[in-house]
């Protein structure tokens, strides 16, 4: 609790989804732990949306990602307040969710790492930038969780990331507060 109201209790993990036992094990890891919502990125997973073992909701792509991947694991308490999910590209996915704080945009990114083009990681940032604006219209809260294959303004790269948090008013939160 936080001034007396509820935490969302958020995980951001790399986890290749590709093998049929693969989310078994990730349910076995979190079991025990408080959590309302799991962001992966590197799936490598084009299973599509579905629901798991004790209701839960995976929102992933359909489509096949074999170097790539972002999805969302949602708590099974919070399927009800899931108004809009959509999978942008293979970096980028987010569900809009209503909470008692009000609406929740939660964004799964995973950037381009060193090995691309510039122009790609470029689009990336586009892209989230447009995600974010799209939220900022509808005066939603936004979490951002993933894998951004950088350090915190550490070249080019961490710049990008500290213009986009500065542009955005984010803040950068690797542990509790």
């Amino acid at each position: 609790m936080q001034g007396g109201r509820p935490i969302l209790h958020v995980y951001a993990k790399n986890a290749r989804l590709t093998q049929p036992n693969r989310m078994t094990e990730l349910m076995f890891e979190l079991h025990g732990l408080e959590w309302d919502v799991v962001l992966f990125s590197e799936t490598r997973f084009s299973g599509g949306s579905c629901i798991l073992m004790d209701s839960h909701l995976l929102f992933a792509s359909d489509l096949p990602t074999p170097c790539a991947g972002v999805s969302i694991l949602l708590h099974q308490r919070h399927k009800h307040g899931v108004k809009y999910a959509k999978y942008v590209s293979d970096r980028l996915m987010y569900i809009d969710l209503l909470t008692h704080r009000g609406l929740i945009r939660i964004v799964a990114a995973y950037a381009p790492h060193a090995g691309y083009r510039f122009e790609d990681l470029q689009a990336f940032y586009h892209h989230l930038q447009e995600i974010l604006e799209e939220g900022r219209r509808k005066r939603c809260s936004v979490i951002i969780g993933g894998d951004f294959n950088t350090q915190w303004e550490s070249g080019r790269r961490g710049e990008l990331l500290s213009e986009m948090c500065d542009a955005f008013k984010l803040r950068l939160a690797n542990e509790e507060d």
